[in-house]
Order: structure tokens, then sequence, then C-alpha cells
């Protein structure tokens, strides 16, 4: 959830403390681990804020995550790497209406072309709050279908 809500690379993630959360502003200071110019403060929509701060600092290294990652993949019958919830957040974003310029800002990318290989088709918070909702609409679908599946007579349309 936390590299969704973000957009941040897995690096970033795991090389955030909690001296780079910053709770007043709901944003990251994002070390530059790609390059000098990633580094940057990152909004993140308040209703996820909760699990970015879980998520800061990282309870596993990079290969447990993988491992973790990996696993809950296979339990799930889908194949996605890690790096797609990057991509997630650049194509979510676009779907909600924000402007590429703007994704591409949030993404902390150098080009248009490159955030259009994630998105395929003036306000990094603006972006947080769409993928926000869309994270939101997920989680929802998701509880909905847990009911259903359990036989519950009061699922949300």
């Amino acid at each position: 959830v936390a590299l969704v809500a973000t957009g941040m690379r897995v690096g970033e993630l795991l090389a955030c403390t909690r001296f780079n959360l910053k709770p007043a502003t709901r944003s990251i200071s994002v070390p530059g681990t790609k390059t000098a110019g990633s580094a940057e403060d990152v909004s993140v929509h308040s209703h996820f804020w909760p699990s970015v701060e879980a998520a800061i600092p990282a309870p596993a290294r990079y290969k447990a995550l993988r491992r973790q990652w990996l696993a809950a993949c296979e339990k799930a019958g889908v194949s996605v790497r890690i790096h797609d919830l990057r991509h997630c957040f650049g194509q979510w974003g676009v779907d909600g209406g924000i402007a590429e310029a703007k994704v591409q800002r949030a993404l902390r990318h150098k080009t248009a072309s490159m955030t259009r290989r994630y998105t395929k088709s003036k306000d990094k918070g603006e972006a947080a709050r769409a993928v926000g909702e869309a994270l939101l609409a997920a989680q929802t679908a998701h509880e909905n279908a847990q009911i259903a599946a359990q036989g519950g007579s009061h699922v949300q349309a």
C-alpha cells in the first residue's frame, strides 16, 4: 500500500527512516536513491498515512520483502513485480484525470516519455489524492467481495 500510495521506488522506501516522515503535511522527504534529482518531498493521501507510517522504516530488507511479495502474488494467482506498484501510481493518477505533467512531477521523472512508459494511456498532492481515491475504491471492492463470499447480506453497491 505504501508503495502505491507514494509512487516511491522500492529502494527509496527502504532508505527512508522515521526522520523522513512529515506527519503535519502528510508527506515524506524521499532520499534520492536513483539520482540526486529524485530526492524530494512526496505527498500522501491522508487515509493511507497510517500505512506509510507502518512501512517506514521498512520492517524487512529487500530480499525478505521480495520473497514475501512473490509468495503473496503466487497465492493470489498473479504475476506482478514490486516495481509495478509504482506504475499503478502513475496509471491511476492519469486515469483519475490528473495531467500527465503532474504525474511526471509526482513520480520525479525527468522526461514525459518516461512517465508515458508508466501510464500508457501543478500539484503532486492532487495526484496523491486521486491515487488514494483509487486505492479506497479497490479496498472497498475487496471488502465487499469478502463479505459476499462469506454469504453476507449487506453488500454495498
